[in-house]
């Protein structure tokens, strides 16, 4: 298990310790069965319904148990015994998932639980967004909790410009926050854009599909295509994953924000095309495009002076966004040459420093992979 200390070996476990572990395992086992057995019997007393809950608290991920407590009480928090009562099932039940939670905060089954009891609309939800800071607090990561406060922001009804607020204020407490960076494209979207652009998971989904398409021959489809946000807020939001970058160069998901972002940049001047607007809109992707290769070489170049040549791990991720970079703009400048000479050995650099991802370079080399940037460009006149 996680964070247990292995028993070195030759060295005989306390006896006293292993008796008292055998004795919590035969507790456990003889309240396992007790209360599955009651749940077959569909006993929905309060005695069931307590030994149930001190089952959840010593192991909050046995989802047969919680069931067991929504078939309990389905009935009575809909009003079947009036609202006093529902009011105060609910309130029981968000202290039996809080104790779960106490004991594992990334536990499905608890948060599973603990959102169908907010949709009953029988608990204040001022009190549940100041509870979930407090858990984001201990871990600003846990993607549960971000679930959660998505979904209480929505039964809230809070701005988008009050989410965009909370959400860079974590990103700025900790650059190394994929869930942060994730509920962004969300809220952007919602602040900039009439119809949705797509957000990282579903980018990373897409670009797996958009490669089988290409395998297949076929032209992707309009999934793959980005609804762009304003260039203005590209612009701010350059600069926000600029600084993650100086900060903390390793971390992955602000490269992915990166790209996202590149995504729409690409997005936006592909909606400018045949306008008046293209040249202009042209020439503000190939800026776009030279600024992120030569912060690119720059955080390359520091990482260099700071590991050597000795160390090159942690030039795995501006490496890759430089290839992706010089491919398009290979392609913006030579649209019936596919093939990119330095992205090519951009990739084989990267086979040496990270080689066990080596299939997926190969695959980049012969133009498998970055199908959804690829997607997004397409011939532009010799004369732009």
């Amino acid at each position: 298990m996680h964070g247990r200390p292995r028993q070195p070996q030759g060295v005989p476990e306390d006896t006293e310790k292993v008796k008292a572990s055998q004795k919590r395992i035969a507790l456990f086992s003889r309240l396992t069965t007790e209360v599955l057995l009651r749940r077959r019997a569909k006993q929905y007393d309060e005695e069931s319904l307590k030994l149930a809950a001190k089952l959840l608290e010593q192991n909050p991920e046995l989802y047969t148990i919680w069931n067991y407590r929504r078939e309990a009480l389905q009935d009575k928090l809909q009003g079947s015994d009036g609202h006093e009562v529902a009011q105060r099932i609910a309130q029981q039940e968000m202290q039996v998932t809080q104790a779960a939670l106490t004991r594992n905060p990334k536990s499905y089954s608890s948060w599973h639980h603990r959102k169908w009891i907010i949709q009953t609309h029988l608990v204040p939800l001022d009190a549940e967004l100041r509870l979930v800071k407090q858990f984001m607090q201990a871990d600003s990561r846990n993607f549960h909790c971000w679930s959660y406060w998505r979904l209480l922001v929505k039964l809230m009804g809070l701005s988008a410009e009050d989410q965009e607020s909370y959400i860079l204020g974590k990103i700025e407490d900790n650059f190394s926050n994929y869930s942060a960076w994730h509920e962004r494209t969300r809220v952007l979207q919602d602040l900039n854009t009439e119809r949705p652009t797509l957000s990282l998971a579903e980018l990373l989904a897409a670009d797996s599909q958009g490669q089988s398409a290409s395998a297949a021959g076929n032209k992707p489809t309009d999934a793959v295509r980005l609804q762009p946000l304003p260039g203005h807020v590209l612009q701010q939001e350059y600069e926000l994953v600029k600084n993650a970058f100086y900060t903390e160069p390793h971390d992955q998901s602000s490269w992915l924000y990166l790209r996202w972002l590149i995504g729409n940049s690409l997005a936006g001047w592909q909606k400018a095309k045949g306008t008046p607007q293209e040249a202009s809109a042209t020439q503000a992707m190939k800026a776009t495009l030279n600024d992120q290769a030569s912060m690119c070489q720059e955080i390359l170049q520091m990482e260099e002076q700071a590991s050597g040549l000795d160390d090159r791990s942690g030039q795995k991720w501006p490496l890759l966004t430089l290839a992706r970079l010089r491919e398009v703009q290979h392609q913006l400048a030579s649209p019936a040459d596919s093939n990119c000479s330095e992205a090519q050995q951009i990739y084989h650099t990267l086979i040496e420093i990270d080689p066990f991802r080596k299939g997926y370079y190969i695959d980049a080399m012969h133009g498998k992979a970055a199908q959804v940037t690829r997607s997004l460009i397409s011939p532009i006149n010799a004369s732009s």
